[in-house]
């Protein structure tokens, strides 16, 4: 059995229709994210007030986790977004080089001028 302590603040914030409060737990100051605007470009942390801080403690079986094994399934996830997005953008490549491959292409006799091309 393991004891883990998290550490943080109690906010306040309105539900979608302001029809109640919702009280939510973050280990992040909501309050200071709401004065970054590299943060919260869209004002979503400024309708949070802190209401206290606060620590909860858990009590828990410690699982068998591997952090290593964590980092992989992410940079796994990662790879296969990459792959889909570079699938994606071969696709509009070669439907690119299809279309201007299926046109016929005809040398120009001449310029605008009548002399005689190629240019």
């Amino acid at each position: 059995m393991e004891t883990i302590e998290m550490k943080g603040w109690i906010f306040a914030k309105p539900s979608w229709d302001a029809s109640r409060v919702i009280y939510e737990f973050s280990q992040y100051n909501y309050e200071e994210w709401a004065k970054n605007p590299e943060i919260d470009s869209r004002g979503e942390y400024k309708t949070y007030r802190k209401i206290s801080e606060h620590t909860i403690r858990i009590d828990f079986e410690v699982p068998d986790i591997d952090p290593r094994q964590m980092i992989v399934d992410g940079l796994e996830a990662q790879k296969t977004a990459i792959r889909a997005e570079l699938g994606k953008r071969i696709a509009e490549i070669e439907d690119q080089i299809s279309k201007l491959t299926a046109l016929p292409f005809e040398q120009p006799t001449s310029d605008i001028d009548g002399l005689p091309g190629p240019f």
